[in-house]
This record gives structure tokens, sequence and C-alpha cells, in this order.
């Protein structure tokens, strides 16, 4: 459904874990939905939660595009 957005509520109630990962660094963790739940709510979209994890990312304004940082969750097409 185009326009959709994932809210963090939804990915709690399918996984314990988030699993990020940047494909611009060997940056990756893992974190608890739980943990993420109680920081973020259960209504906080995605992108909104995913820009709050990476806000400490050295290479999120990094001016050449090929270095920016570019944090995903390779897991959330499986989990949708």
């Amino acid at each position: 459904m185009p326009g959709h957005v994932i809210l963090l509520g939804q990915v709690a109630e399918r996984t314990e874990y988030l699993v990020i990962a940047c494909r611009a660094c060997p940056r990756r963790g893992r974190l608890r939905t739980a943990r993420l739940l109680r920081e973020h709510g259960p209504e906080a979209p995605m992108p909104a939660v995913m820009r709050a994890i990476v806000g400490d990312c050295p290479r999120l304004d990094a001016s050449d595009i090929n270095q920016r940082c570019d944090a995903h969750c390779p897991e959330m097409s499986t989990l949708f």
C-alpha cells in the first residue's frame, strides 16, 4: 500500500529484536524492541525511530553521498 508507514508497535508485535545495519560502513547492531517501545512509543513511525538510532553516526551528514550513513533494517522485508 503506497504511503503506508510502518510503526514501531507493528514491528514489536513481530520480533523481539531489531537488527540495524549500515551499507556504507561496518556498523551493525541489535536492539530490543521492548526498549525502543519504552523510548519512542508504539505509534512512532519507523523512519523517525531509525533517525534517532543513527543520530550519533559520524557519517550522517557526509558531503560525499557515497560515504553517507545508509542504515537500514535488513530483516524488515521478512517481517512484513
